[in-house]
């Protein structure tokens, strides 16, 4: 039985080590309180049964949240997403919040500059008609950027692969050593692609940005433009550790949003 939620686990965090009693003990308590299992095993396997016998249930809803492990203050506005919504998920990774957003049947525009993990998803949405995607960062210029990923990524490609960085004068230099892979990718001035769509008067419910340090300027120009107010929901997860002055920054950006009364920009998702 523990051999089943290992293999869980393992599918869930991309890579884990363990072997002796006590680690095992420590992996149960964490999917008892941060996936809210709070039953016995069986209770737990009628869970996951639910999702995989109703792929478009309510219960599928709750436990890709969990699997997110989203802060579960914002759970209920995904609930409260209208059918026809379409959301901007920039740092797309391996699909997990897009795949909560199609789940509900609304459309997503994602976007994932690493080029290995693009063909991947290129291959996971062929047949998928919500999902719109695109191989490109996003930022406050149309500019050719330089993305590094770490040196040792060939020990676990696919955990590795989900931080690269830009290089760029403010991404801090212990991010990138002489041994990091390098790739080029096109970005695009976030602003100008959600004015395109508000433009052709699609209502965005959710933008998310996991864009690793490019996060603080991109969140500037939304505020500039104020284009905040035609978004329901901004959910950004801030990597000041990333940036040069990056605790100094977010601090700017916090004051910056209570100044105006900002109430839909969380700077705490995940």
């Amino acid at each position: 039985m523990w051999e089943y939620f290992k293999n869980i686990f393992r599918k869930i965090r991309y890579k884990l080590h363990y072997d002796d009693v006590e680690t095992k003990q420590l992996l149960m308590k964490i999917l008892d309180q941060q996936y809210k299992f709070q039953s016995n095993i069986s209770a737990k396997i009628d869970l996951l049964k639910l999702m995989l016998l109703e792929p478009n249930g309510l219960q599928n809803l709750h436990l890709r949240y969990e699997l997110l492990g989203a802060p579960a203050q914002y759970e209920h506005l995904f609930w409260e997403m209208p059918s026809d919504s379409v959301c901007i998920d920039c740092g797309g990774n391996v699909g997990l919040f897009s795949d909560l957003i199609i789940s509900q049947g609304c459309q997503v525009h994602m976007f994932e500059p690493n080029p290995f993990l693009f063909s991947k998803l290129s291959w996971k949405y062929r047949n998928e008609p919500l999902m719109h995607l695109y191989n490109s960062a996003v930022g406050i210029r149309n500019e050719t950027v330089t993305f590094s990923l770490p040196e040792n990524i060939n020990d676990d490609f696919l955990f590795w692969s989900l931080s690269s960085v830009v290089k760029t004068d403010q991404i801090d230099k212990e991010c990138i050593t002489s041994k990091s892979k390098d790739y080029e990718v096109e970005s695009i001035r976030l602003t100008e692609f959600i004015e395109k769509l508000l433009n052709e008067k699609i209502s965005i419910y959710i933008l998310k940005l996991d864009v690793e340090g490019s996060e603080f300027e991109i969140i500037d120009d939304i505020i500039e433009k104020q284009l905040y107010r035609n978004i329901a929901h901004i959910f950004c997860e801030t990597h000041e550790r990333f940036v040069v002055q990056g605790t100094e920054k977010l601090e700017k950006i916090k004051e910056k949003i209570a100044s105006l009364g900002i109430e839909n920009i969380y700077l705490d998702w995940i």
